[in-house]
């Protein structure tokens, strides 16, 4: 449920918990997690993104998820 209810531009703490118990489960499941409940509301949110009204630039939500991603 937790996963469903965060603010894709708020992404310090979901990528917070997500880094403290990524060492504690499975990569299996830390990729399902990312998979499953992470990317289809990230790329939801860029999809709807737009650089001429957005006052939040793209950058500052998704560079937190680079390190997650293996990038």
């Amino acid at each position: 449920m937790f996963c469903r209810i965060w603010d894709v531009r708020v992404c310090d703490p979901m990528v917070a918990v997500l880094d403290a118990w990524k060492d504690l489960m499975p990569a299996w499941m830390l990729t399902h997690v990312l998979e499953q409940l992470v990317f289809p509301k990230l790329q939801a949110e860029v999809d709807a993104w737009n650089p001429l009204t957005d006052t939040v630039p793209i950058h500052a939500w998704i560079h937190p998820w680079l390190p997650l991603m293996g990038l």
